[in-house]
């Protein structure tokens, strides 16, 4: 609530000029999208976040189905003056490794060293799409419809070591593979807001959903090297799997954005 409050206050002030202007500028530019004109995105509520923590030294996270999804590109086309086919995606994937030296067992040479290693890989899908409308041939529109969204998460981390395991100690072991367990979502979600064009074919937008929403995890594992005997053996252990379902509004309270068509 806290950013519709913020849309609110900053509202007169952009609104104070435009009184009684035409849905056309002084140089006869369409004020209103049309038909056929495509539009992109931004999520001005970081900015906002940003000043504030500055402020008050705080964080603060977005939920992954909110109306702005985090990291995605979002963007819509007209199709009539009224209708326009809304989309998201997020097509993430990310791998990375981190080094650290360590002394080489068994030497006696303090600088002798050996690489500890490991290699992060991450994937992160999210696609979106639905339908918007408008309602009003003035500056301000009112907007509702509705949109689905599909999330696809996995995370896993391998280790390798430059010393071995010493069978000479029997409670020694070392994890070698970190395994998040797949995440699924789908939500789906009814929106309301208003749209203010401050310019033609530019809109600064106030936005609040409420739906369901489904999030599964499924089992993760850890597998180690272990000590047994003389000799060494893998162990796996499975960690937790999770399922969980809302029907709520958005959790990050609304959202903000500046709209760009063309």
């Amino acid at each position: 609530m806290k950013k519709i409050a913020l849309f609110l206050f900053v509202f007169p002030f952009l609104t104070c000029h435009a009184n009684a202007q035409a849905i056309t500028n002084k140089k006869g530019q369409n004020i209103l999208p049309e038909a056929g004109n495509w539009a992109v995105g931004i999520d001005v509520v970081p900015v906002f976040k940003y000043a504030g923590n500055l402020f008050y030294n705080s964080s603060d996270s977005t939920s992954d189905f909110s109306p702005y999804y985090p990291l995605t590109v979002f963007g819509k086309y007209v199709t009539k003056p009224n209708t326009a086919i809304r989309v998201q995606a997020r097509l993430g994937f990310n791998t990375g490794s981190n080094d650290t030296l360590v002394p080489k067992a068994g030497s006696t040479n303090p600088n002798e060293l050996v690489s500890n290693q490991a290699k992060r890989t991450q994937t992160n899908i999210l696609l979106a799409a639905g339908i918007e409308k408008r309602k009003g041939t003035t500056r301000v529109t009112g907007i509702y419809g509705v949109e689905g969204a599909f999330l696809l998460k996995t995370d896993k981390t391998k280790y390798t070591y430059g010393n071995d395991l010493d069978v000479t100690i029997q409670s020694n072991s070392q994890l070698i593979s970190d395994k998040s367990g797949t995440q699924f979502g789908f939500g789906i979600r009814g929106f309301l807001g208003v749209e203010y064009f401050i310019a033609p074919k530019l809109s600064l937008t106030a936005e609040y959903g409420w739906g369901p929403s489904v999030v599964s995890t499924g089992r993760g594992s850890q597998e180690f090297e272990v000590v047994d005997g003389n000799t060494t053996k893998t162990q796996i252990t499975e960690t937790s799997k999770s399922f969980n379902f809302g029907f709520d509004n958005d959790i990050n309270g609304g959202t903000i954005a500046l709209v760009f068509y063309f």
